[in-house]
């Protein structure tokens, strides 16, 4: 005979219990201590949006673009950020996120709605996403408040060592779906991240990107702004340097679906053994034109502009170069040195660090225009001048 059981018991259907175990006793069976009656139950049908005639005024007021974050790189949408393991994407997208809080430019974009970020992590345990978080904010020289303020909009969800997966063997959303939803909803924040997409699914079980997206749209519904996931290239597109939306691994079906895909990928600076060139690629952008790459130099916590990086290197540089005219005008007090003498002259080309002619003229009028030096009409017939150091008062 088939092996009957018990609903669990409560006060809604005691006396069907009650009936039912009574039944099973005369036949000499026992109940399934164990069995869940609601895992047994029919699931309730699915909904689904009606079919609609929009009225004329929803026409004209509907937007081509969701809201915009930053300009031209981060919209109220879903996004990937793909690169290889140790590039540090987390610590871009933590850099970006203390910039976000603070309404800061974000790689020279305009944060266009700042506000509360949300960092979900299943890789690194919150200590040291906050360890991570103080070291960026100290290279960029917070003061207090901006701190206090910093610290107050970064909220981090520790994930290290739970079972994060977000959609089951079925493809459907799991638990953890809904507890992020109910976390991060009272906190309305503008940037959602989950780090790294690899632990919240089941790699080696052929998973469903498809469904996967479907559950981030579901966070990004329910929560709003944008949610970004932080993920892994595949080993050919590491190799090869792949900075395409399809990149990713595990197939086109999540970049495909996802409305912004950014792309890390690093290369050495030739004579700068301590810094790194970054260079975000933006192949996929629904809501914006084609966008050129962003080349960020990284040195230690510290992440600058490639070209603003390049300008104070320059600048640098040219303090140096001025600096080293200075002190060979002083120390030749005897010699007439001039722009015609200093930059004709190979011997004071030389000495001036192997300079060109056109650049040796250049610093010359650089210097005099920084008032550093300044031209001096030698006494006698003609217009003959030289250079001599002007003293700082």
């Amino acid at each position: 005979m088939a092996r009957r059981t018990l609903p669990p018991q409560d006060e809604a259907n005691a006396d069907a219990v009650a009936k039912l175990a009574a039944e099973l006793n005369e036949r000499g069976l026992k109940p399934d201590p164990h069995f869940n009656a609601t895992a047994t139950q029919s699931p309730a049908p699915p909904t689904f949006p009606p079919l609609l005639a929009y009225p004329v005024d929803e026409y004209k007021t509907a937007r081509l673009t969701p809201p915009c974050i930053v300009e031209s790189y981060l919209y109220e949408d879903t996004g990937l950020l793909l690169g290889d393991g140790g590039l540090g994407k987390s610590t871009v997208q933590l850099f970006e996120m203390i910039r976000i809080i603070n309404g800061w430019n974000v790689w020279g974009r305009v944060v266009r709605k700042p506000g509360p970020c949300a960092y979900i992590t299943a890789e690194d345990q919150a200590e040291r996403i906050r360890g991570k978080a103080w070291r960026l904010m100290s290279a960029m020289d917070l003061s207090d408040a901006d701190r206090k303020r910093t610290v107050a909009g970064l909220h981090i969800m520790d994930l290290m060592g739970e079972d994060a997966r977000l959609i089951d063997a079925d493809y459907n959303p799991t638990p953890l779906v809904a507890h992020i939803i109910d976390a991060a909803a009272p906190v309305a924040p503008v940037v959602t991240v989950l780090d790294p997409l690899a632990d919240y699914i089941d790699e080696e079980n052929n998973p469903d990107y498809k469904a996967l997206h479907r559950v981030l749209s579901q966070i990004r519904l329910a929560v709003g702004g944008c949610v970004r996931a932080v993920h892994h290239v595949s080993q050919a597109a590491a190799k090869g340097k792949d900075a395409g939306q399809h990149a990713a691994r595990g197939g086109t079906a999540l970049p495909n679906k996802a409305r912004m895909v950014a792309t890390i990928t690093k290369d050495r600076i030739e004579g700068e053994p301590g810094k790194q060139l970054l260079r975000i690629s933006l192949p996929k952008s629904t809501y914006t034109a084609d966008q050129p790459p962003i080349e960020i130099v990284r040195s230690g916590w510290r992440f600058d502009l490639y070209e603003d990086a390049t300008a104070a290197d320059a600048a640098a540089n040219l303090a140096v170069e001025i600096e080293r005219l200075i002190r060979y005008i002083a120390d030749n007090p005897d010699e007439v040195l001039s722009r015609k003498s200093l930059s004709s002259t190979a011997r004071h080309r030389m000495a001036l660090g192997g300079m060109t002619k056109d650049a040796v003229q250049t610093l010359c009028d650089t210097a005099v225009m920084q008032g550093s030096i300044r031209p001096e009409r030698i006494k006698g017939p003609g217009g003959v001048y030289r250079y001599v150091v002007v003293e700082p008062r």
